[in-house]
């Protein structure tokens, strides 16, 4: 009897030491994945630790763009040196856009920074409507990755014509404005203030039409306009001027 209790005592006590290891492992021999994972990710954050910030920089450029004309996007991707900051060759970019009352941006254009002394990048996105533009680098082994953001604000077109002798200003809008108000404006001298002359609607094809005059003496400045929407800026055509001959 008493031996059987010692055995039973021994076998009781050898389980409980071996429990930890089997629930670790489910019942296994102990295993160095955990270890070998946990090494790699703090290799990978080390890695991380130690790749240069960088900065997408714009260089100047025409924010302001007729319809449909092409836009251009310049700038750089920069890091900072012991000299200040400076741009990087060589590296892929990506331009992506958002127009104005859209909640996603699309991917527009993919391209290399110049190999030049003038390190940089030039997208030429046709300017439809106001949007934002932004440029991406995605970052590699040795530089972070960083994102910059810009605009380029859109006026409609007006195809303006004043005929000589009849006083007929009239043009074609772009894009199509089918039944929308214009205003024609006049100041009566080149530093004056615009003032309102009266206003109306284009017609199907986007056609608007008015009868201008001109003073006894000196000259009459003409324009028509357009009220802001979401996706075009507040809009005037070419200025034309009147006079008697």
């Amino acid at each position: 009897m008493t031996s059987r209790r010692t055995l039973t005592v021994g076998l009781t006590a050898a389980a409980l030491l071996l429990t930890p290891a089997a629930v670790a492992v489910g019942g296994s021999a102990p295993s160095t994945t955990g270890a070998t994972e946990r090494l790699g990710v703090t290799q990978a954050a080390e890695q991380a630790a130690k790749r240069r910030d960088t900065n997408i920089r714009f260089l100047s450029f025409d924010h302001t763009k007729p319809h449909m004309a092409r836009a251009r996007v310049k700038g750089q991707v920069t890091v900072q040196t012991p000299a200040g900051r400076r741009a990087v060759k060589g590296l892929w970019v990506r331009l992506y856009r958002k127009f104005n009352g859209s909640n996603g941006w699309d991917l527009i254009a993919g391209k290399r920074v110049g190999r030049g002394a003038y390190a940089r990048f030039v997208f030429r996105p046709q300017a439809r409507a106001n949007a934002r533009y932004k440029v991406n680098f995605r970052g590699n082994s040795r530089l972070s990755g960083s994102n910059g953001v810009t605009s380029v604000l859109v006026h409609r077109r007006f195809d303006p014509t004043l005929a000589d002798g009849t006083g007929r200003f009239h043009g074609h809008m772009s894009p199509r404005y089918r039944h929308r108000f214009v205003i024609l404006q006049k100041r009566a001298c080149g530093r004056c203030s615009w003032e309102p002359v009266r206003g109306d609607r284009t017609d199907r094809r986007s056609n608007w039409d008015f009868k201008v005059s001109a003073p006894r003496h000196g000259r009459w400045w003409w324009r028509v306009t357009t009220a802001p929407t979401p996706r075009f800026i507040r809009s005037s055509s070419g200025v034309f001027t009147t006079e008697r001959a």
